[in-house]
């Protein structure tokens, strides 16, 4: 218990007991599980267990690089986290994101997404569900076309200045163009 003073949050299953010493340094500001590629050989595979979202009052940062999720936990698109303003969720190995149109509806505050080096292929409709959205990071993943994978989702982010589509080898110089064209504010990375 000690050692969660002014440490980040190492990654390992919570007792009971512990939740109340954790809620005094996760609620500050910052949920964040670096090196999650790097767990110890007994807890590789092992589901990644969450704090109770009763905690993340205040949480307005969630990191969560390298963690071999495969999906994004229910646990983080939950009311609670309203006040969260940015999620990371790179180097991961998520192929599908929430697609129910009120999946996304809890996450008010969101400026900054980051689902970089996933193995998405299509961004639902429900993501234009974030309307504070200014900067979404979808780099190196497997989106194969503008008006099939991503216009539904963007022709809603009225906000969003910066849009990472680099090294999705599938999108071709005119869907290039259409984004441009519906999105003319964003800066394309």
């Amino acid at each position: 218990a000690e050692r969660l003073a002014g440490e980040p949050l190492a990654w390992e299953p919570l007792a009971d007991e512990d939740a109340a010493l954790l809620s005094a340094q996760i609620v500050r500001a910052r949920l964040s599980l670096p090196g999650l590629g790097q767990v110890p050989r007994r807890l590789r595979g092992q589901p990644l267990r969450l704090p109770p979202s009763s905690l993340f009052g205040r949480v307005t940062h969630v990191s969560l690089p390298y963690a071999q999720l495969t999906a994004i936990p229910a646990a983080l698109l939950v009311p609670e986290l309203c006040l969260l303003v940015s999620l990371e969720l790179s180097y991961n190995a998520i192929k599908n994101l929430p697609d129910a149109d009120d999946a996304w509806s809890s996450l008010v505050s969101l400026t900054a997404l980051d689902l970089s080096h996933n193995l998405l292929k299509v961004v639902p409709a429900g993501l234009s569900r974030l309307a504070e959205l200014r900067t979404l990071n979808l780099r190196s993943n497997h989106i194969r076309g503008w008006e099939a994978c991503l216009a539904s989702a963007l022709r809603g982010l009225a906000r969003l200045t910066i849009l990472d589509l680099r090294y999705n080898a599938r999108l071709a110089t005119a869907d290039e163009r259409l984004i441009r064209a519906t999105l003319p504010a964003a800066v394309l990375g």
